[in-house]
C-alpha cells in the first residue's frame, strides 16, 4: 500500500516532466519561428539591394558618364547606353575594375556590405561576369537588356560570403 508522500511523489515528478517537455517544445518552436524570421529579413534585404543594383547599372550613365575611361574617379557605376542598352566599354570597365579593386565597386554599387556577382547571359550562356561568385543564401534579379545589339539578360545575385 502506499502512503500518500509516494502518490504525491509521483503526481510531482509526472507534473514536472510534463512541464519540462512543454517548457521544451515551447523554446524549440520560438527558435524556429526567430530563424525563419531572419533568413525571411535576410531574403528580404538581399532582394532590395539587387533590385537597386539592378536598376542603378540599367538606368544610368555613371558618375562622370566616361566613368570607364578613369573607374577610380568614378561616384556612380551605371552600364546605361540607351534605353535598357548596356554599353559594352562601361561592361568591360566594371569587370577589370571588379577584379582589381572589388570593395571599391560594391561600396559604388552601394551592396551595403553584402557580395555580389553580374552575370550577363545571352540564349543561356555567360558572356561576361564580374564580382564574385556566391558561396550560399544569394537572392537574383534578371533584367532583360540589349547587349551588342541583341537581347540578353542581366542577372544581379546579392549574397553573404
Amino acid at each position: 500500500m502506499k502512503s500518500k508522500g509516494q502518490a504525491l511523489s509521483v503526481e510531482l515528478t509526472a507534473t514536472s516532466l510534463i512541464f519540462i517537455f512543454l517548457l521544451s517544445a515551447i523554446y524549440v518552436s520560438w527558435n524556429n519561428t526567430a530563424l525563419s524570421l531572419d533568413e525571411r529579413y535576410l531574403e528580404t534585404k538581399f532582394l532590395s539591394i539587387s533590385n537597386q543594383v539592378a536598376e542603378q547599372l540599367i538606368s544610368n550613365q555613371g558618375l562622370p558618364t566616361d566613368w570607364q575611361d578613369n573607374p577610380e574617379n568614378a561616384t556612380l557605376i551605371g552600364l546605361n547606353k540607351n534605353f535598357q542598352e548596356i554599353s559594352r566599354e562601361k561592361l568591360l570597365a566594371l569587370i577589370a575594375f571588379a577584379n582589381n579593386d572589388y570593395p571599391a565597386t560594391k561600396e559604388l554599387l552601394n551592396t551595403q556590405g553584402f557580395d555580389y556577382i553580374l552575370t550577363v547571359r545571352r540564349q543561356g550562356a555567360i558572356i561576361a561576369q564580374a564580382g564574385r561568385p556566391a558561396g550560399h543564401d544569394i537572392i537574383v534579379t534578371r533584367r532583360t537588356i540589349i547587349y551588342e545589339n541583341a537581347t540578353a539578360t542581366l542577372d544581379v545575385g546579392i549574397h553573404s560570403s
